[in-house]
C-alpha cells in the first residue's frame, strides 16, 4: 500500500528539515566520514488519511524548530519546492511570530505606529491558522480583512467555542489601531502601543500553543 497524502508529506518536510539541522549542529568527521541524521520520528502515523491531523501537527513542530537559515539557504528551486510541502498552518504561524517579534522590535525604539501595524498583522495571521485549522477556508481562497475576523469571533469562539472569549473583539480593536496608525494624523501613543502589544502576545500565543480554552 502507498503513502497517504498527508503522511507521504510530512515525511518529506520532517526529514528536509532534520537533516538539516543535524548537519548544522554536528560537525563534520575529521576523518571524512559520513554525519549522521537522526530518523524521522513516524510513531503513531499509518498510511490512513485521518491521520492529517498527527501529520500536519509534527510537520508544525518541525518546522518552528528548523534553524533559522533552513529556508535562507536553500535554492530558489528547493526553497518553492519545501514551500509547496509545508501546510500553510505552519507558513502564517511563522508570519505570525515574526510579525509579533517586529512589533516588539518597533516598541523598543518608539516607533509606536509601526508597532501597531505589526501587532495586527500578527494577529490577522494567527486568525487564519485557527481557522485552517478548524477547516475553515474562504472562498477564493483569499483571506480577507472582513472575513477572518468574522469567522474567528463567529465561528471558533462562539459556536465551537475553541478559544476563550478573552480573545474577542482583539482582532477588531487591532485593526482600529493599524487604520489610526496608517491613515489618521494623530499617531498612536505609547501607552496605545504598550496595551496592544500585551494583547497580541495573548493572542498568538495562545493560537500557537493550541490551547484555546
Amino acid at each position: 500500500m502507498g503513502l497517504g497524502a498527508p503522511r507521504d508529506r510530512c515525511f518529506r518536510v520532517v526529514g528536509l528539515i532534520y537533516a538539516f539541522t543535524d548537519l548544522e549542529r554536528r560537525p563534520a568527521s575529521p576523518r571524512g566520514g559520513t554525519r549522521r541524521v537522526r530518523p524521522i520520528p513516524t510513531d503513531g502515523i499509518s498510511e490512513n488519511a485521518s491521520d492529517r491531523y498527527t501529520c500536519d501537527r509534527l510537520t508544525r513542530s518541525a518546522v518552528e524548530a528548523a534553524p533559522p537559515r533552513f529556508f535562507s539557504t536553500l535554492g530558489s528551486h528547493n526553497a518553492c519546492y519545501a514551500t509547496a510541502m509545508v501546510e500553510n498552518d505552519s507558513l502564517f504561524l511563522r508570519k505570525a511570530v515574526q510579525s509579533l517579534a517586529g512589533a516588539e522590535s518597533e516598541l523598543l525604539n518608539a516607533r509606536y505606529d509601526n508597532t501597531a501595524n505589526r501587532c495586527y498583522y500578527g494577529c490577522f495571521q494567527a486568525a487564519i491558522v485557527a481557522l485552517e485549522r478548524a477547516g475553515i477556508q474562504p472562498r477564493g481562497g483569499e483571506w480577507g480583512h472582513a472575513f477572518v475576523p468574522s469567522q474567528f469571533e463567529g465561528q471558533l469562539i462562539y459556536r465551537r467555542k475553541l478559544y476563550d472569549s478573552e480573545l474577542r473583539g482583539t482582532l477588531e480593536q487591532t485593526y482600529a489601531l493599524r487604520a489610526k496608525a496608517d491613515y489618521s494624523e494623530d499617531p498612536v501613543t505609547q501607552t496605545e502601543a504598550n496595551r496592544v502589544l500585551r494583547r497580541t502576545r495573548t493572542f498568538v500565543a495562545t493560537i500557537r500553543t493550541g490551547d484555546g480554552t
